[in-house]
């Protein structure tokens, strides 16, 4: 029997460290990880990776968890709005770990993984990225952190609403993998 492939494709300033507890539960669901999303049979993106990858091919699975959206400010604006909505929600109620391991690793990915953030930046006020273009071949989700979340570019009716902030699914991976098992 083949085994089930999956990708997980990062957003801006994130990579494998961010991933590892969702990497883990891949496994735990019968998934084999590989590095290609056009070679997987579930890809995971994840913020603005969205901006990085082509329509799904026949047989496979997109799962976008808070996909960014050109939301009409300037991407700075939207980034400082999720860095408050960070210092609010998650600093705020005490996770101080938690925020100083992610942001740590936010910073090193920013050093080391500047081309995928070049292009999601560039991508991002183009309008053959916006997520729509995924809407009826793929499970969209939105959390509680709006900042990067448009709903004249990806309308209510389009997504799975799931309580959490923006980097929820990191720790909680179950959650977005339980909507790819009881998809109908």
């Amino acid at each position: 029997m083949l085994s089930k492939t999956a990708c997980i494709v990062y957003g801006f300033a994130e990579g494998p460290r961010h991933g590892k507890r969702m990497q883990q539960s891949l496994v735990d669901h019968g998934y084999t990880i590989i590095k290609h999303p056009r070679r997987a049979d579930l890809v995971i993106a994840h913020s603005g990776a969205h901006l990085l990858l082509k329509l799904p091919r026949s047989g496979q699975t997109y799962l976008i968890i808070d996909a960014s959206c050109n939301t009409g400010r300037h991407v700075f604006d939207n980034a400082f709005r999720h860095v408050w909505y960070d210092l609010v929600h998650i600093l705020g109620n005490g996770q101080l770990q938690y925020y100083g391991w992610k942001t740590w690793w936010n910073c090193v990915y920013t050093l080391t993984r500047p081309i995928p953030a070049i292009k999601m930046y560039r991508r991002i006020r183009h309008p053959n990225y916006r997520p729509k273009r995924f809407s009826t071949m793929a499970i969209i989700t939105q959390g509680d952190d709006r900042s990067w979340y448009n709903p004249a570019v990806l309308p209510v009716e389009e997504l799975v609403f799931i309580s959490g902030d923006h980097d929820d699914c990191w720790r909680n991976p179950d959650r977005y993998l339980d909507l790819i098992d009881h998809r109908p």
